[in-house]
């Protein structure tokens, strides 16, 4: 083959590429500055309110990177709101069109490496949804409910200032082990990467063992 012709087809690829990965930039619905409110319900799979949750509107600009050949999401911005007792949630964002990727996650801040991040248990896309101009009320039911509400009812037994230290310092455990009756309160929590498992009773710090460490 011509290598002229090559090259035009390789750049008809690259443009068809694209054009296919900018559908979502030729649409903005919304004047800048416009205020989306996003609303609704989240759930346990029986339709329970997960109270206290946390719902965070994440946004990020996905831009094809020519050099690389590949998309990659950039500029990535987190908008929490807390989870009423009734299970609903109300979050204002306004409208910018540098992003182009919309996701509601339902999470619970968490420690981790010393800064608070969110631990994740419910993704749903809305992206179509904005860019559309469509109904931005999304009922959100998180299937593992057991697991947030686990952890929110760690996060709130946090009352020692020795927990509260290691859980500020080395953030969420990779596994606790709750004490073995009434009568012998202890409880473990395991770090698995930094080798360590951190041993309490009565909330106060025992000891700490050490571990080969598991990646």
């Amino acid at each position: 083959m011509d290598r002229r012709l090559k090259s035009v087809l390789a750049l008809a690829a690259v443009l068809a590429v694209a054009t296919a990965a900018a559908p979502a930039e030729a649409r903005n619905p919304y004047a800048k500055g416009t205020t989306l409110r996003f609303s609704g319900r989240v759930t346990d799979p029986q339709g329970g309110p997960l109270a206290g949750a946390t719902v965070v509107l994440e946004t990020a600009r996905v831009e094809l990177r020519l050099l690389r050949w590949r998309r990659e999401r950039v500029g990535t911005l987190q908008v929490p709101t807390t989870v009423a007792a009734d299970g609903r949630y109300v979050l204002d964002w306004p409208w910018d069109p540098y992003y182009n990727t919309f996701d509601l996650v339902v999470a619970v801040p968490v420690q981790r490496g010393g800064r608070e991040t969110f631990q994740e248990y419910h993704r749903t896309d809305v992206t179509e949804r904005v860019m559309t101009g469509g109904s931005l009320a999304v009922d959100l039911v998180v299937e593992d409910a057991r697991g947030v509400r686990f952890l929110q009812g760690f996060l709130a037994g946090l009352d020692h200032e020795d927990e509260t230290r290691v859980y500020t310092e080395m953030g969420l455990p990779d596994r606790i082990d709750p004490g073995r009756s009434d009568y012998d309160p202890d409880s473990s929590w395991w770090y698995f990467a930094a080798g360590k498992v951190y041993r309490f009773e009565d909330g106060r710090l025992d000891r700490v063992e050490t571990f080969t460490p598991v990646p």
